[in-house]
């Protein structure tokens, strides 16, 4: 009987020979060798982050994974140069949005995945902080700190930093734009500052200010008693009981009343020359404090930053000393305009007095107090 020989048989030994040469010759040649180009041509990267990474979409990286985060998708790369030992990073949809953290180890170049981001870091962003609140606290534009919430208030971003600061433990803040304005304390968030794309973004921490890079260490954390004497300063009285109003810049009155006289008055911390009504200063948050209060230190409460809380949550506005009230003697009552009280309080104008509202007088000096003689 003829016997036929299967050509493909008969190679097949010499092929897994070859086949397995050239598998030993790759494996020893170093990683990093091996690893010169990662990118795959058919995917084209672009830039993001202020030029700290290269991102696009629809790619993922194969292994290399040392952590995640939930986060936005405009987020990842900008929250993968915060992660330490972060050089690569996946976004996907999984739990709502998440950033996976992979390091130069990836296992490959980048391939094509449906409904995903990829890229990689190609510089160090540096997020530089100047002083606010007389130096009580930093801020910068564009930057933001993972998780770390405690709480949050609307509030102009002009006012995000005083709110962290007259918020117990709260020793870092963000704020974004959603629902108008938030701003989100924190409390040890999780590593260094990030860029953000959120439009007007601000971030900010509550230490001695310096120029810091997103790879520092965390901004020092504050203990709550180290917090309230250290940022908020020097509290010079403080005051529990009724709010009310009196004025109002902007002519708003409650019940249909008649515009209310003392808004074109003189106040009774205006200097003796150059002085203006409450009218002329265009300052809503100007506060009336107990008339016996004030003439027992004119000089020293007038123009000085009040902190008013409601029902125990500190109200974000930044509120000022500038006038006295006969009817708030004994320190029980804190006096308003209508703005700021509705601010408080939306049924201000139904209920007249409206209850739980505390202050506190510190020594931050808002208004410059010229004594008169």
């Amino acid at each position: 009987m003829r016997h036929t020989v299967n050509a493909l048989a008969f190679f097949k030994p010499f092929f897994l020979f070859f086949v397995s040469f050239l598998f030993l010759l790759v494996a020893a040649v170093p990683l990093s060798e091996q690893r010169v180009e990662l990118i795959e041509r058919s995917i084209v990267f672009q830039t993001g982050s202020n030029g700290a990474v290269e991102y696009s979409a629809n790619c993922d990286w194969p292994g290399g994974d040392i952590g995640n985060a939930l986060t936005s998708s405009s987020n990842c790369g900008s929250t993968c140069v915060a992660y330490s030992g972060c050089t690569h990073f996946t976004w996907s949809i999984y739990s709502g949005g998440t950033c996976w953290f992979k390091s130069n180890n990836v296992l490959g170049p980048a391939f094509p995945a449906s409904q995903t981001y990829c890229g990689y870091t190609t510089a160090t962003v540096t997020i530089t902080f100047q002083n606010g609140n007389n130096g009580a606290v930093q801020w910068a534009s564009a930057c933001d700190w993972l998780g770390g919430d405690i709480a949050n208030v609307a509030a102009p971003a002009s006012v995000c930093g005083s709110a962290c600061l007259n918020q117990i433990g709260c020793t870092r803040f963000s704020w974004t734009n959603y629902n108008g304005g938030t701003c989100w304390l924190k409390n040890d968030a999780s590593g260094a500052a990030i860029y953000s794309n959120s439009a007007s973004a601000i971030c900010g921490y509550t230490t001695v200010g310096q120029s810091i890079g997103i790879t520092n260490p965390s901004p020092q954390s504050l203990s709550p008693q180290s917090q309230t004497s250290s940022a908020v300063t020097n509290i010079l009285i403080t005051g529990s009981g009724v709010g009310s109003y009196y004025y109002d810049v902007t002519g708003i009155t409650c019940n249909n009343n008649p515009p209310y006289a003392e808004t074109n008055g003189y106040a009774f911390c205006e200097p003796g020359t150059g002085y203006k009504t409450l009218a002329q200063r265009g300052n809503n948050y100007i506060v009336a404090l107990a008339v016996d209060q004030m003439n027992s230190n004119k000089a020293g409460l007038c123009g000085k930053q009040v902190i008013v809380s409601y029902n125990g949550k500190v109200v974000p506005e930044i509120f000022v000393i500038w006038d006295a009230c006969a009817a708030c003697s004994g320190g029980v009552r804190l006096d308003f305009s209508v703005t700021a009280l509705l601010g408080i309080n939306p049924n201000a104008c139904a209920l007249g007095l409206v209850p739980g509202i505390t202050w506190q007088v510190t020594d931050t000096q808002i208004i410059p107090y010229v004594q008169y003689g």
